[in-house]
């Protein structure tokens, strides 16, 4: 006796047949809207960055969210501005410091701060005081500088430090009645 022998289409000799009687997308009409509608491409995913962004009301509180939060790190990196740079009575100062042997030399340059104040018609005094900090943020050494400001020449100022392992180099700049705290790490080569 065969085992297939006995069975018409698959099905045993007392199993009814199963009759598939399928209307074309009849089976669309029970099913939810919302996968009626994806089926049939009504509800077509948006392509593109900016669309998908701005496509339903929570992706635009999001991306709305994002804009002001992006915008307000940019504001304050602006308004801050850098550590080692200050104006002091209409003088830019931006200081650097870099370790190389046995000593770290520090130097602030100064210059014209210009823009909308009125500019510099004539020498002035600045006085800088350093304080080298080292590893255990303590203050190791420091050094005080008369310095004067010449609008036409090359202003720079440098002082130097013996290295016992110093991490930062924080000045007052001092001009008039304006003072300025500048601080910036040493850079090792």
């Amino acid at each position: 006796m065969d085992f297939l022998e006995n069975q018409v289409d698959g099905y045993g000799e007392g199993d009814e047949a199963v009759i598939w009687n399928h209307k074309k997308f009849g089976y669309r009409d029970k099913e939810p809207a919302m996968y009626r509608d994806l089926a049939e491409g009504k509800n077509k995913p948006t392509k593109g960055l900016f669309k998908v962004l701005v496509s339903t009301k929570m992706n635009r509180m999001v991306f709305t969210a994002m804009v002001i939060c992006f915008a307000l790190i940019f504001i304050i990196s602006i308004l801050n501005g850098k550590p080692n740079q200050g104006t002091v009575n209409g003088v830019f100062c931006e200081m650097t410091a870099f370790s190389f042997d046995e000593d770290v030399y520090v130097s602030v340059a100064m210059k014209d701060a210009g823009g909308k104040k009125k500019t510099i018609s004539g020498p002035k005094e600045l006085s800088l005081k350093f304080i080298a900090v080292n590893s255990d943020n303590a203050d190791s050494d420091s050094s005080e500088v008369e310095f004067v400001f010449n609008p036409s020449g090359e202003n720079v100022c440098r002082t130097t430090f013996k290295n016992y392992e110093l991490i930062k180099i924080k000045a007052n700049v001092k001009c008039g009645n304006d003072s300025e705290d500048l601080n910036c790490a040493v850079e090792y080569r």
